[in-house]
């Protein structure tokens, strides 16, 4: 305790550990010009030592070297490239410090509990921080720095060092320059009082914990050039509501907003590929989901708990659902699967509110527990492919619900097996849409795997010849497979009408064995533009059109005059008392349809009060 001042000769290139530690009294050093290396604990508790001036060829600070120290004011020369953990912890009266240009690497909790320091400029050549994981708490370099409000960092710095903020309780709000491409794993985890961050434009990575248990962040804004962001990465963050993720990501690594508890948006990037287990678990503020096309893989619990989620839509092409993925999602009530997935995973919708789902045409297999607790569920429909359903209660509830699925099909063996209501599956219409054609089973539907094949023909002169104003073919067939099979029941056709043809006018003919053509008698729908007939087998079919010459305006029985008889005609059809009129000639205003207005325009025309129709 008796020593005050001392000076080193210029021959001394090291201070060892702890050699002047406890020294109370030692207000001023004089440092040998040569000094390379400051030792472990070598000025400890030197509480009167206020101010160190460091000489230039100092390279390292070891661990503790000048922790609850009296310093007050820090300036490290330029030659220094390491200090090491605790160097200068609980400095509780350094309120100023400069750091080396020349620093490379910082320990962990350099700078802990120094709670007068309020800013902080880091240097570009740092390359590495550190964080302990002490009493649930990360301790990176500036750790429990309650009052550092200010952090710049030197021009041409490219990357926020790993733990470099971890635990620093001070930061409320950080702007990173253009310059930075990379946040390093856990430099601002536990930075309970950070609430905005600017980032970089450049920035391309962000590391696993990067923001974890931020718990003030409340929006995230990550620029379009990232294509990483890390394990964990804002786990914890209880507080963030929006997320804008960068374009560019290609997977939601796993636990990146695990208990992010009040997230309600964020947008899949559209070259998503992957969502790994717990990645949105515990998100309770999110209510919907409709996961990208491109997305092959969701791992466990990637949305376990999420109680506000109603619907959730799963992408054609996904290839693996993890278990326990949609467990606890008590609202969850909608869900689309699309083809691709084979195994329907331990747990799936687990204590979900599903009511009716649908599974895909490729699932094989349904796992224990996929649907128990489910206490909503009615309605499940299982194809013909699934070949196994665990033994282990996948459904709680078997009396309340019923199974649809085909004749014959191991879904019906199960059915009968557990004593589930079985409905044999049939398909209600089948569409072509490339070419807007639907047929609908009048009786009893078409079974599952029955698809509509349509082909577009030629109007050969032979076929104008028998249909005046023929306009387009199709040749229409149902397909089970490579086979044709033939209609069970009387079919409804549905057209759309093509947008070169005028639906008041066209006509629907079918072609029989012989090649004579038949009139379909279709009837329009004016509102969706189709036009529509029954039919008792498929075929060929031609569509007509009248030409502009073929009617008159208001001349309804195509006598050649507008009267009284045309006005009749006109009435009966809009009381419903006349099936079929000349839509073209009816329709004297034009709207595509047949109204009263048609009917108040010819009393007008025929009571002299309009010229023309």
């Amino acid at each position: 305790d008796g020593i005050e001042e001392i000076t080193l000769p210029d021959t001394i290139t090291s201070i060892d550990d702890y050699a002047f530690a406890d020294c109370k009294n030692l207000s001023k050093i004089n440092m040998s010009e040569n000094l390379i290396t400051i030792k472990m604990n070598a000025f400890n508790k030197c509480t009167a030592l206020d101010n160190v001036e460091f000489p230039e060829y100092l390279e390292t600070i070891g661990g503790y070297a000048f922790a609850n120290s009296g310093l007050t004011n820090l300036v490290l020369s330029n030659s220094v490239i390491t200090i090491d953990y605790n160097a200068f912890s609980n400095c509780n009266k350094l309120s100023s410090v400069t750091l080396s240009k020349s620093l490379q690497k910082m320990g962990t909790e350099v700078f802990e509990d120094c709670d007068k320091i309020t800013s902080i400029e880091i240097p570009k050549s740092l390359e590495k921080g550190d964080y302990h994981y002490f009493d649930n708490q990360y301790k990176g370099v500036f750790s429990n720095c309650s009052n550092l409000k200010e952090v710049t960092f030197e021009r041409g710095t490219t990357r926020v060092a790993y733990g470099l903020f971890a635990g620093c309780d001070g930061i409320e709000e950080i702007t990173l320059p253009d310059t930075i491409t990379s946040i390093d794993d856990y430099a601002f985890a536990d930075c309970k009082n950070l609430s905005k961050i600017n980032m970089s434009n450049k920035l391309s990575n962000i590391g696993n914990s990067a923001f974890r248990r931020c718990q003030k962040l409340k929006s995230i804004e990550i620029p379009d050039g990232v294509t990483y962001v890390g394990v964990q990465s804002f786990e914890g963050c209880t507080k963030l509501e929006t997320v804008h993720m960068s374009e560019k990501v290609t997977t939601i690594k796993s636990n990146t907003f695990n208990g992010c508890t009040a997230l309600r948006e964020i947008n899949f990037p559209a070259g998503l590929t992957k969502i790994e287990e717990n990645a949105f678990n515990g998100c309770k503020g999110i209510v919907s989901i409709e996961i990208p096309e491109g997305v092959t893989s969701i791992g466990n619990k990637a949305f376990c708990d999420c109680e506000a989620l109603e619907t959730a839509v799963l992408p054609d092409g996904l290839k693996t659902l993890g278990t326990e993925c949609f467990r606890d999602c008590i609202l969850l009530e909608k869900v689309t699967i699309g083809e691709g997935i084979t195994t329907i995973p331990i747990s799936a919708f687990r204590g979900t509110y599903i009511e009716s789902i649908t599974l895909p045409s490729t699932v094989t297999k349904i796992s224990d527990y996929a649907f128990a607790e489910c206490v909503n569920l009615k309605k499940i429909v299982i194809p013909s492919s699934v070949t196994s359903i665990s033994a282990t209660n996948v459904f709680s509830y078997p009396k309340k619900m019923t199974i649809y699925g085909v004749k014959g099909s191991y879904a019906q063996t199960y059915a009968n097996e557990k004593g589930i209501a079985f409905v044999e599956l049939v398909q209600d219409a089948i569409t072509n849409e490339e070419y807007g054609i639907t047929v609908i089973p009048t009786d009893g539907g078409l079974k599952p795997g029955i698809t509509l094949r349509v082909n577009k023909i030629n109007i050969t002169d032979e076929i104008a010849s028998e249909i005046d104003g023929a306009a387009v073919g199709y040749e229409i067939a149902l397909m089970d497979g490579d086979i044709e099979v033939r209609p069970g029941s009387e079919l409804q056709v549905v057209i759309k009408i093509p947008d070169d043809i005028n639906g008041l006018t066209v006509k629907a003919w079918r072609m029989g064995a012989d090649g004579a053509f038949t009139d379909a008698n279709a009837s329009y729908d004016p509102q969706n533009d189709t036009i529509s007939f029954t039919a008792n087998r498929l075929g060929i079919y031609v569509l007509s059109e009248k030409s502009g010459t073929d009617f008159t305006k208001g001349d309804l029985n195509s006598d050649g005059t507008i009267n009284i008889l045309d006005l009749a005609i006109m009435r009966r059809y809009l009381s419903g008392n006349e099936s079929e009129i000349d839509m073209q000639a009816a329709d004297l205003d034009g709207n595509g349809d047949v109204t009263i207005l048609d009917l108040a325009i010819m009393r007008r025309y025929l009571a002299g009060n309009i010229d023309t129709l």
